[in-house]
C-alpha cells in the first residue's frame, strides 16, 4: 500500500513536471500516515509539500517506527526534494535521503548545478560523484 502511494505520488510529480499545465506552484498539503503489517503498527509516515521562506518548492517523507517495534528498532527516514520553476518547468534544486538510528546509517545528498550541467552527490557509502545532467 505505502509503495503504491508513493509510486504515485512520484509519477505525478514526473507529470507535473512534463505539462505546461502545472507550471503554476502545487498547493501545499501535510499528510500522516500509519505503517502496518496486519494488525501489528511499524510506524508512522508524514508527507508535506509546500513552499519554503526561500521561494523554493519541497517535498518532505519523513517516516519513523513506531508501537512496540519502536522498542528494537529506532530509524528514522528523512526525504526530501527542493525545486523552483524555471522556463514555465519544474526543475530539481536539491534531493536528500538520510536514515537514522538503525544498524545501518546512511545518507545522500545531489546538488543540481544547472549552470555547470552537473549533480553533485555525495553518499557516505558511494563517496562523492558528479554527474552529468541536461536540462529538459
Amino acid at each position: 500500500m505505502v509503495i503504491s502511494l508513493m509510486r504515485y505520488l512520484i509519477a505525478l510529480l514526473v507529470l507535473c513536471a512534463a505539462s505546461p499545465a502545472f507550471a503554476a506552484p502545487l498547493p501545499a498539503f501535510s499528510a500522516s500516515y500509519t505503517v502496518h503489517k496486519g494488525s501489528i503498527l511499524l510506524g508512522e509516515m508524514r508527507r508535506t509539500l509546500g513552499k519554503q521562506d526561500n521561494g523554493r518548492q519541497m517535498f518532505e517523507t519523513e517516516t519513523r517506527s513506531s508501537g512496540l517495534v519502536a522498542l528494537f528498532v529506532k530509524d528514522l527516514i528523512v526525504e526530501r526534494s527542493e525545486w523552483d520553476y524555471h522556463a514555465g518547468h519544474m526543475r530539481s534544486l536539491h534531493y536528500s535521503y538520510q536514515k537514522t538510528g538503525g544498524k545501518r546509517e546512511r545518507r545522500l545528498d545531489q546538488l543540481f548545478d544547472w549552470e555547470h550541467g552537473v549533480v553533485n552527490s555525495d553518499s557516505n557509502e558511494q563517496g562523492s560523484s558528479k554527474i552529468p545532467v541536461m536540462a529538459g
